[in-house]
């Protein structure tokens, strides 16, 4: 394995001994496709004539042999496991998945190899707004059980779906089904752990400040408490929009 991981869209592609590339964190990176799969891919004819022609040319086996090195694709099971492939053909996966995708994993594994010191500081930056996000998502965490909390003690708690989609739809622009279909996430993907961690702030205070309404003007019922929310979602995005203009807050005072 390389000391250089890679790390693509802030998520690390594993490696095997040889520098083989886990291309079942590539198809996760992707967004888990379930019609691009490593299985759907190898089923394709071009797959299997890419894959032999890489064989040959480095005069490796197609499937695994005695040691993992003399394969240019082979499975592994258990824990750490996934399909791995030699750069070649990892590259020609990730093309099949979105070319962008490929041109960017390219490019990474380039100056990861090469040690580019420009991306050393990339990686830092990175990893520091991945550790605020991931605060920002524990919090939320938090802020969402108290939203719950307060529909659930005021007669909405079978509404607790209903409710959080009337503030996606405020201020993200779609339910919770629609947000995965439009955003390309998967079929059972929960919205708010992909959600950037502006979009995270705000839906955090909206559920927090949804709660505080709830509770303080005793609000009860499904529909009362999703218009509740939806009044505050409304506030929430027109705050968020007019600290981001060149205007004065609070009239100027």
């Amino acid at each position: 394995m390389s000391n250089n991981p890679l790390i693509i869209r802030d998520r690390e592609v594993g490696e095997d001994a040889f520098g083989y590339l886990n291309l079942t964190d590539i198809w996760r990176i992707a967004g888990s496709p379930s019609t691009k799969t490593t299985s759907n891919w190898r089923q394709l004819p071009t797959t299997d004539e890419y894959i032999q022609a890489v064989a040959q040319n480095l005069g490796k086996s197609y499937v695994k042999g005695k040691n993992d090195k003399k394969s240019v694709l082979y499975t592994k099971a258990g824990k750490g496991g996934g399909t791995f492939a030699h750069v070649l053909v990892a590259l020609a996966y990730g093309e099949y998945l979105s070319p962008a995708l490929a041109v960017e994993i390219k490019t990474t594994y380039q100056r990861a190899r090469t040690g580019d010191l420009t991306l050393v500081d990339e990686i830092l930056a990175k990893a520091d707004a991945a550790r605020h996000h991931n605060e920002v998502r524990d919090l939320s965490k938090e802020v969402r059980k108290k939203y719950t909390d307060a529909l659930a003690s005021h007669e909405a708690k079978s509404a607790i779906g209903y409710c959080t989609d009337a503030i996606y739809e405020v201020l993200l622009g779609g339910t919770a089904r629609q947000l995965i279909v439009s955003r390309n996430l998967p079929a059972k993907a929960n919205v708010r752990e992909a959600l950037p961690t502006g979009e995270l702030l705000q839906t955090m205070n909206t559920e927090y400040l949804s709660a505080e309404r709830i509770e303080g003007l005793n609000i009860r019922g499904r529909e009362p408490c999703a218009e509740a929310s939806r009044q505050v979602a409304r506030h929430v995005k027109k705050v968020f929009a007019e600290v981001r203009e060149d205007k004065p807050l609070d009239g100027g005072k």
